[in-house]
């Protein structure tokens, strides 16, 4: 009995439903920009979990939250240590480390150096996007880590939403109108029938 209720309102408030719908979808398209995700499951851990604790004492020990690693392509020994100088005076950053012995590589034919960034409590997605535009002499570089692979994560899904969001809003509509289109023509054919009829000439 209640689900019959409910489905004749449904029927009866179609028009304000749709209507509704069309002001959510509009609502939705303006907000979709604003939607941050947050892919660092360790922020939603409670202060009083055994891993949120150890991840503290790491913190305090090691002094730092969160490493990036700036790999350089052919570029030499000095431009490599003066860019490790440019990132380390960077507030957000903890240390900048590059040891020619250990961390410049040659492989077909090009040479790559790894700088290693640790930061502080910044916010490293920031951090991220200020070094990837810091160094546009340096030619081919890149950032990694797991704050510049969320950013890039989130960026992607960015992109990709409002291409899902118009698909399915599409389908949703075609879904109302068909379930629309046999009350319109029923109150269409009760309008023709009810119609007084022509006065012959």
């Amino acid at each position: 009995m209640i689900r019959h209720r409910f489905a004749e309102w449904i029927v009866k408030a179609r028009f304000f439903l749709l209507a509704l719908f069309l002001a959510c979808t509009v609502f939705s398209a303006f907000s979709v920009g604003r939607t941050r995700i947050n892919y660092d499951l360790t922020r939603y851990l409670a202060e009083d979990t055994m891993t949120r604790q150890a991840l503290t004492v790491m913190q305090e020990e090691f002094g730092a939250a969160e490493q990036l690693r700036v790999m350089f392509t052919d570029l030499d020994e000095e431009t490599v240590r003066a860019c490790a100088d440019r990132i380390g005076d960077m507030p957000e950053v903890l240390a900048a480390s590059f040891s020619p012995e250990t961390d410049v590589r040659e492989e077909e034919g090009h040479t790559w150096s790894l700088v290693t960034v640790s930061l502080n409590e910044a916010d490293s997605t920031e951090t991220v996007t200020a070094l990837r535009a810091m160094f546009p002499e340096a030619g081919r570089y890149y950032v990694g880590g797991s704050a510049a692979d969320h950013l890039d994560i989130q960026r992607s899904v960015g992109e990709e939403i409002p291409g899902v969001m118009a698909i399915a809003v599409a389908v949703v509509l075609v879904m109302l109108l068909l379930t629309l289109l046999p009350a319109l023509l029923l109150s269409l054919d009760r309008f023709i029938i009810k119609a007084p009829p022509e006065n012959p000439s």
